[in-house]
């Protein structure tokens, strides 16, 4: 997934990220190409996405048939007033794509309501993509006492994503956050900055 605001109102890089662009749909014809993560969280939104559709028209006129899509952060859009007018401003793109990570509001993977993705039949009529999903296997954070982690329930977000939360819905592919761990910690270590958070959400 590239990002796309180092760009806005930068004719050079703009020019540079359609080459790089470019060649990655025929030089290696990738299937899948995502520009722009978490869109929703970028200002001003209105020429992100912009700048995302044009960049996706870039590589549909290669007709290399690499498919574009941008990625959306999920918890956030459902706290958003009009979040179908975000994911209906990125017209060019194939499909939209979702970060998404529960623990955050729910302290357990069963109190995520079923129907927790329901909105998204609401908002495209295409498959969608989770391109980050993810769960702490650290127990405890210090100072956040609704924070709450585990190796099985990692596991258990896997099995309940696949079983209940997106049945019914055409999904194009999901991946885990990360492979590994994103840094070395240990059960009560302080948590001092928002990264702490997500140090232990790999499998």
């Amino acid at each position: 997934v590239f990002g796309v605001t180092s760009a806005l109102g930068n004719p050079a890089r703009t020019a540079k990220l359609e080459q790089m662009l470019a060649n990655l749909a025929l030089e290696h014809a990738v299937p899948y190409i995502g520009i722009g993560n978490e869109i929703d969280n970028e200002t001003p939104y209105v020429e992100v996405a912009a700048l995302v559709s044009h960049l996706a028209d870039v590589i549909h006129d290669l007709h290399t048939g690499t498919l574009v899509f941008t990625v959306f952060q999920y918890d956030h859009l459902l706290g958003l007033p009009n979040p179908a007018d975000y994911v209906a401003s990125v017209p060019s793109v194939d499909f939209v794509g979702f970060t998404s990570y529960r623990f955050l509001r729910f302290e357990a993977v069963a109190d995520v309501p079923a129907d927790y993705f329901a909105p998204i039949d609401r908002w495209v009529r295409t498959p969608c993509a989770f391109t980050e999903l993810g769960w702490p296997s650290r127990r405890a954070f210090p100072g956040y006492p609704t924070l709450h982690g585990s190796e099985s329930e990692q596991v258990a977000l896997i099995h309940r994503f696949w079983t209940q939360l997106v049945v019914g819905r055409p999904v194009a592919f999901a991946s885990w956050s990360a492979l590994h761990d994103l840094a070395d910690w240990r059960e009560g270590d302080p948590i001092v900055e928002v990264g702490h958070v997500f140090e232990s959400t790999g499998l």
